[in-house]
């Protein structure tokens, strides 16, 4: 009995050690980005297990950034451990890495092996934003002439959607960065809370999204104005001559346009060789798949595993049978291709 209770209060302790460990003195954010590449290669390989260990260190160690974190920064290393969390069948744990990545969202493209179509994708389209919330009544206590930014944005009341976790900072009024720590949800520090609710005077260093510093505002202009142009006005453009003679090839992008319709042909042989293409790239990850599982330590890894690889062959299967339909429609030539509609 006491060594099952030696082992479990390690067990306990050992998140508590890690986050008292000592930041090294050279990590940037040059360093996180590099971990984040390494997740996406290993990820790309299918290591899954080294991924995992990088990602996790990642987000342990960058609470010893010492600058604002970028929103993009925030999104990609988000997207990694929702993906991950997705491979270990915790549809929770991606849900609300999701939801982070969805909320910092800065334009960043997604990795080629997560396609618009990956089912991780599809489980974060489907996933409801949570409602913002909060302690009632509470305002928020920054630095002095600093502030405290969430997620890579500046923060001016105690508001966050529930359950997703947050990237806090503090920072003073020469915009250093003060602390770095991660949050759950709303569940925001008592000593950062006020009992005067509304948001707080933004330092005279922030610049918001598009604008001007806060110093800046309210300053005239003191620059010369403008002087008029005085020379001669361009010359209108010539109207370009419509081409009246020659007639689209069978084989040219069909581009008609009525009203708000398009209509493009695309060849079915190259659609059947394309979906060919994916086809065995699925089988291949699928027998890749099949050969780790040899090499997982439990049963649940393993059946995990198997399910995965089954779940490949049957849509390596699917898509084959689908490249073989459209390949036998291009070379019968009865059509001219696939006419798809976009609207818009």
């Amino acid at each position: 009995m006491r060594p099952i209770l030696v082992l479990f209060g390690l067990l306990v302790a050992t998140p508590a050690l890690a986050q008292q460990r000592a930041c090294p003195d050279d990590y940037t954010v040059k360093t996180l980005r590099g971990q984040m590449d390494t997740v996406d290669q290993a990820i790309a390989q299918f290591d899954l297990d080294y991924a995992r260990s990088v990602a996790n260190d990642a987000r342990a160690e960058m609470r010893c950034l010492k600058t604002i974190v970028d929103p993009s920064d925030i999104t990609r290393i988000a997207r990694q451990l929702g993906l991950l969390a997705f491979f270990d069948q915790d549809e929770a744990g991606a849900s609300r890495w999701g939801l982070l990545a969805k909320q910092a969202d800065a334009g960043l493209p997604w990795p080629e092996s997560v396609g618009k179509d990956h089912p991780f994708r599809v489980l974060l389209d489907d996933v409801d934003r949570p409602i913002p919330g909060g302690p009632e009544g509470k305002g928020l206590i920054p630095p002095k002439k600093g502030a405290i930014f969430m997620s890579g944005e500046i923060l001016f009341e105690p508001v966050a959607p529930a359950e997703v976790p947050q990237l806090m900072q503090h920072i003073d009024n020469k915009q250093q960065v003060l602390e770095t720590y991660w949050q759950d949800g709303a569940a925001f520090r008592d000593e950062i809370l006020s009992d005067e609710p509304g948001p707080y005077k933004a330092p005279k260093w922030y610049t918001p999204p598009g604008g001007e510093t806060v110093a800046d505002k309210g300053k005239p202009d003191k620059g010369k104005p403008d002087k008029p142009d005085k020379g001669k006005p361009d010359k209108p453009d010539k109207p370009d001559k419509t081409d009246r003679g020659k007639k689209p090839k069978d084989d040219d992008v069909e581009d008609i346009d009525r009203g708000s319709k398009k209509k493009v042909k695309v060849p079915n042989l190259v659609i059947g060789v394309s979906l060919a293409a994916v086809a065995g790239g699925l089988y291949g990850l699928a027998y890749a798949t099949k050969q780790g599982i040899k090499n997982k330590d439990t049963d649940d890894k393993k059946a995990s595993a198997r399910t995965m690889a089954n779940a490949l062959v049957l849509t390596s299967a699917g898509v084959g049978a689908a490249a073989v339909g459209v390949t036998i429609s291009a070379l019968v030539g009865e059509t001219n291709g696939i006419q798809i509609q976009v609207r818009w």
